[in-house]
Protein backbone atom coordinates (compact mmCIF):
# COMPACT_ATOMS: atom_id res chain seq x y z
CA UNK A 1 0.00 0.00 0.00
CA UNK A 2 2.64 2.05 0.36
CA UNK A 3 4.29 1.66 -3.28
CA UNK A 4 0.42 2.72 -4.08
CA UNK A 5 0.09 5.72 -1.92
CA UNK A 6 3.47 7.14 -3.38
CA UNK A 7 3.07 6.13 -7.60
CA UNK A 8 -0.68 6.68 -7.16
CA UNK A 9 -3.29 9.95 -6.79
CA UNK A 10 -3.23 10.89 -3.18
CA UNK A 11 -6.58 12.25 -2.85
CA UNK A 12 -7.93 8.64 -4.94
CA UNK A 13 -5.68 6.03 -2.51
CA UNK A 14 -7.22 8.43 0.52
CA UNK A 15 -10.71 8.34 -0.04
CA UNK A 16 -10.43 4.52 -0.76
CA UNK A 17 -9.15 4.86 2.78
CA UNK A 18 -12.55 7.25 3.44
CA UNK A 19 -15.07 5.86 1.69
CA UNK A 20 -16.08 2.69 4.64
CA UNK A 21 -15.90 5.45 7.29
CA UNK A 22 -18.22 7.78 5.86
CA UNK A 23 -20.46 5.09 4.29
CA UNK A 24 -20.65 4.32 7.86
CA UNK A 25 -21.78 7.45 9.21
CA UNK A 26 -24.21 7.74 6.27
CA UNK A 27 -25.66 4.50 7.41
CA UNK A 28 -26.06 6.22 11.07
CA UNK A 29 -27.51 9.05 9.83
CA UNK A 30 -30.11 7.64 8.06
CA UNK A 31 -31.09 5.06 11.42
CA UNK A 32 -31.65 8.12 12.90
CA UNK A 33 -33.54 9.64 10.06
CA UNK A 34 -35.68 6.49 9.92
CA UNK A 35 -36.47 6.25 13.53
CA UNK A 36 -37.96 10.33 12.99
CA UNK A 37 -39.79 9.61 10.44
CA UNK A 38 -41.84 6.36 11.75
CA UNK A 39 -42.03 7.98 15.23
CA UNK A 40 -43.48 11.33 13.72
CA UNK A 41 -46.08 9.53 11.97
CA UNK A 42 -47.44 7.98 15.22
CA UNK A 43 -45.78 9.81 17.83
CA UNK A 44 -46.32 13.10 20.11
CA UNK A 45 -43.86 15.60 19.38
CA UNK A 46 -42.28 15.06 22.69
CA UNK A 47 -41.67 11.47 20.89
CA UNK A 48 -39.97 13.07 18.38
CA UNK A 49 -37.70 14.91 20.99
CA UNK A 50 -37.26 11.44 22.65
CA UNK A 51 -35.63 9.96 19.45
CA UNK A 52 -33.87 13.14 18.47
CA UNK A 53 -31.73 13.59 21.66
CA UNK A 54 -31.49 9.57 21.54
CA UNK A 55 -30.24 9.05 17.93
CA UNK A 56 -27.76 12.02 18.57
CA UNK A 57 -26.25 10.02 21.78
CA UNK A 58 -25.89 6.87 19.89
CA UNK A 59 -24.11 8.83 16.75
CA UNK A 60 -21.67 10.28 19.70
CA UNK A 61 -21.22 6.48 20.99
CA UNK A 62 -20.81 5.36 17.15
CA UNK A 63 -18.31 7.90 16.18
CA UNK A 64 -16.30 7.54 19.50
CA UNK A 65 -16.26 3.29 18.74
CA UNK A 66 -15.22 4.09 14.81
CA UNK A 67 -12.21 6.46 15.92
CA UNK A 68 -11.09 3.67 18.11
CA UNK A 69 -11.71 0.47 15.51
CA UNK A 70 -9.80 3.15 12.95
CA UNK A 71 -6.63 2.97 15.59
CA UNK A 72 -6.54 -0.86 16.55
CA UNK A 73 -7.06 -1.24 12.43
CA UNK A 74 -3.58 0.92 11.77
CA UNK A 75 -1.72 -1.25 14.61
CA UNK A 76 -3.39 -4.18 12.79
CA UNK A 77 -1.86 -3.50 9.51
CA UNK A 78 1.33 -2.02 10.85
CA UNK A 79 1.95 -5.44 12.69
CA UNK A 80 0.50 -7.62 9.48
CA UNK A 81 2.66 -5.96 7.13
CA UNK A 82 5.93 -6.41 9.50
CA UNK A 83 5.13 -9.47 9.60
CA UNK A 84 4.95 -9.46 13.31
CA UNK A 85 2.16 -12.11 14.41
CA UNK A 86 3.00 -12.52 17.75
CA UNK A 87 2.36 -8.25 17.93
CA UNK A 88 -0.55 -9.21 15.85
CA UNK A 89 -2.25 -11.46 18.34
CA UNK A 90 -2.03 -9.74 21.12
CA UNK A 91 -2.86 -6.69 19.41
CA UNK A 92 -6.63 -8.67 18.45
CA UNK A 93 -7.08 -10.12 21.65
CA UNK A 94 -6.24 -6.25 23.35
CA UNK A 95 -8.85 -5.23 20.84
CA UNK A 96 -11.04 -7.58 21.87
CA UNK A 97 -10.89 -6.69 25.54
CA UNK A 98 -10.93 -3.13 25.02
CA UNK A 99 -14.02 -3.30 23.32
CA UNK A 100 -15.54 -5.73 25.53
CA UNK A 101 -14.72 -3.37 28.34
CA UNK A 102 -16.14 -0.78 26.37
CA UNK A 103 -19.15 -2.45 25.86
CA UNK A 104 -19.66 -3.18 29.32
CA UNK A 105 -19.13 0.01 30.75
CA UNK A 106 -21.33 1.59 28.24
CA UNK A 107 -24.63 -0.31 29.06
CA UNK A 108 -23.93 -0.19 32.87
CA UNK A 109 -23.85 3.80 32.36
CA UNK A 110 -26.45 4.14 30.00
CA UNK A 111 -28.76 1.37 32.16
CA UNK A 112 -27.27 2.20 36.14
CA UNK A 113 -27.74 6.35 35.09
CA UNK A 114 -30.45 6.43 32.58
CA UNK A 115 -31.97 9.02 34.55
CA UNK A 116 -28.77 11.36 35.01
CA UNK A 117 -27.97 10.72 32.03
CA UNK A 118 -31.50 12.24 30.12
CA UNK A 119 -31.39 15.22 32.48
CA UNK A 120 -27.35 15.94 31.21
CA UNK A 121 -29.01 16.46 27.92
CA UNK A 122 -31.38 19.17 29.24
CA UNK A 123 -34.39 16.90 27.66
CA UNK A 124 -37.55 18.75 28.30
CA UNK A 125 -39.98 16.91 30.58
CA UNK A 126 -42.49 15.88 28.27
CA UNK A 127 -40.00 14.02 26.30
CA UNK A 128 -38.14 12.01 29.57
CA UNK A 129 -39.65 8.88 29.34
CA UNK A 130 -39.62 8.72 25.89
CA UNK A 131 -35.62 9.90 25.95
CA UNK A 132 -35.07 6.94 28.30
CA UNK A 133 -36.83 4.30 26.62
Amino acid sequence: MEQRLLKENVFKALMIFALPYMFSNFLQVLYGSADLFVVGQFGHTFDVSGVSIGSQTMALITNLILGLTTGVTVLLGQYLGSKSYRDLSKTIGGAIVLFLIIALGLTFVMLYFNNENTLLMNTPKEAIEATKS
